[in-house]
């Protein structure tokens, strides 16, 4: 029988540890600010203000240069495909400010919830197709790790045996391929649905995070 072939190589392995012990490192934290342009439309309008890529870029960069108190708690910084390429008004790069605050660069590879055929509205995540050729550019681009995230539905009934393994197998290529791709580390996270959502923020399908 054929040995099996490391998936890894010892350099490459480290390097996602030595990410991975950084994002969280005693006191430190992920600060989330991967919201789709649809999302972001929300916290934008509340303040009365436009839609608009110059308003989101200048969103994120009240994040990203908030004073020095926040820097002891911020481990790592999930960016959307738009902010990874977007400036300062300084003319840095964001991920070279978010570096230079102590910071990992994150990126969301997922490309959204589609419904999952055979299921009572559950769902799975699309976005395995050409997630390869996408986190190698990414981490060329500055990225130090991805975000992928799958949404299991909370109720009596659910969630349902075929949508936990199909998330789950969803999670495991999505790992897979971040790891071979110039070891871009990976952080998988489910989010709960439904009227007992809140209640299962506790649960293993909430915590379990990989990398």
């Amino acid at each position: 029988m054929t040995p099996p072939v490391a998936a890894l190589t010892p350099e490459q392995k480290q390097e996602l540890a030595t990410i991975a012990q950084r994002i969280v490192a005693p006191g430190k934290g992920i600060l989330a600010a991967d919201e789709s342009t649809g999302s972001i439309a929300k916290r934008l309008s509340s303040v009365g203000a436009e839609n608009t890529e110059e308003n989101r870029r200048w969103y994120r960069q009240l994040l990203f240069t908030a004073d020095a108190r926040v820097d002891p708690c911020i481990g790592g910084v999930i960016l959307f495909h738009e902010t990874l390429y977007q400036k300062a008004d300084d003319g840095r790069p964001f991920p070279q400010v978010i570096r230079a605050k102590g910071g990992l660069v994150g990126i969301k590879v997922d490309k959204g919830v589609v419904p999952l055929a055979g299921t009572n509205g559950e769902t799975t995540t699309q976005g395995l197709d050409g997630l390869m050729e996408r986190c190698a550019q990414y981490k060329k681009d500055g990225a130090d790790f991805a975000k992928w995230r799958c949404v299991l539905k909370i109720s009596a009934n659910t969630p349902s045996r075929l949508a936990v393994l199909e998330n789950a197998n969803v999670l495991a290529r999505y790992a897979s391929i971040c790891q071979q791709a110039n070891s871009l580390a990976c952080q998988g996270k489910y989010t709960p649905s439904g009227s007992a959502g809140a209640a299962a923020t506790e649960s293993l399908f909430v915590s379990n995070h990989a990398y």
